[in-house]
């Protein structure tokens, strides 16, 4: 895969999420105007906020991509891009977060297999 098939399924990712952005605006005045429930409104956010999380993901592998190879170039680019950065860092998408995520999915698995192999016995 080339940088180009990335590029071009991150654009696509961001297009679905701006639809997706406009669409909510549209749910919400439908809630104003009494046209919906509030737990309608609340499942197409939940909808909404995956889609946000995978192009979070996705925005910090292009951040990696574009980050110099270069030890002496990094503080620089990083100040450049700052509030990128910063941004994805509330989104909680960074390598840190998605390794604790991840940790955290590993442990519960093994905390049930363990409990399987208890109840086996």
């Amino acid at each position: 895969m080339a940088l180009k098939h990335v590029k071009q399924y991150y654009y696509t990712m961001l297009n679905q999420f701006m639809e997706a952005k406009a669409d909510l605006e549209d749910f919400e005045q439908a809630l104003k105007d009494g046209h919906i429930t509030e737990d309608k409104l609340e499942a197409v956010k939940e909808d909404t906020a995956l889609m946000e999380e995978n192009l979070g993901r996705l925005q910090y592998i292009m951040y990696l991509w574009e980050l110099p190879g270069d030890d002496k170039k990094e503080p620089s680019f990083k100040k450049a891009n700052q509030k990128l950065f910063k941004a994805l860092e509330e989104k909680g998408v960074l390598e840190a977060n998605v390794v604790d995520e991840n940790k955290s999915v590993l442990d519960h698995l093994r905390q049930e297999l363990k409990k399987l192999k208890e109840d086996k016995q």
